[in-house]
């Protein structure tokens, strides 16, 4: 069985974890159970719970629990790669012209090796896959725009999401420029509450076709299970 603590962005990725992935993890025949923490939540120094994701509230919970393990835990973070908070590593590498896939893989892939040589001396410092959304959680929803508006009760909004997706080409993961997934959903006025309905459509649309069309997801994903 592998242990994986999940360093959460708020509420809705935890609900992501806990509604969605492990039981769709146990479904297909994985042995992954998952702690989940949300980001700065036992940390007295931080402006509140998850939300404000910066490197330094990340280093802090990831040490902190790191310490406290006792199970060979390995670890990953569930964060938005829209508007992250302050200085990141990598970030001084991602220049114009890098497809969107690539501009997070460096960030990530520095972060990974910061963070691995400044808590070298936890034992579970190799253990740490950090991962990004491309943008942003509800990048995902747009799977299957008839799915959000299935939840949210707001299907006059179905046609102008399924044009956003359309104007992305069919890829998820590609809508941003301008405006954020979670920004399109407002202006559509899909009646979107992330804590309230975004795990619902995840569970709707179905974790299998997410990863057909979501390959940053995916690949995240298949670095997980190849823990078991």
């Amino acid at each position: 069985m592998s242990n994986i603590t999940f360093i959460c962005e708020g509420a809705s990725e935890k609900n992501l974890v806990e509604y969605v992935l492990i039981p769709y993890w146990k479904n297909k025949g994985f042995s992954i159970s998952g702690n989940v923490i949300i980001l700065g939540e036992e940390n007295p120094g931080c402006r509140g719970a998850g939300g404000d994701v910066s490197f330094e509230r990340l280093k802090i919970d990831l040490s902190s629990a790191m310490a406290a393990d006792k199970n060979d835990s390995w670890f990953t973070t569930i964060f938005d790669f829209y508007a992250l908070h302050g200085e990141w590593p990598g970030q001084q590498s991602v220049k114009e012209g890098l497809s969107s896939l690539e501009k997070v893989e460096k960030v990530e892939n520095a972060v990974k090796g910061l963070l691995a040589s400044q808590l070298e001396s936890l034992p579970a410092a190799e253990r740490f896959i950090p991962f990004f959304m491309l943008h942003e959680y509800e990048s995902l929803l747009f799977v299957k725009p008839s799915a959000i508006t299935e939840v949210t009760k707001a299907r006059k909004a179905t046609a102008d999401l399924q044009k956003i997706l359309s104007g992305f080409n069919s890829k998820p993961e590609e809508i941003n420029t301008v405006l954020s997934p979670s920004q399109r959903l407002a202006r559509a006025k899909a009646n979107y509450g992330k804590t309230l309905h975004a795990h619902r459509i995840i569970q709707i649309i179905g974790i299998d076709p997410v990863r057909a069309v979501c390959p940053h997801f995916n690949d995240w994903m298949t670095k997980l299970e190849r823990l078991d």
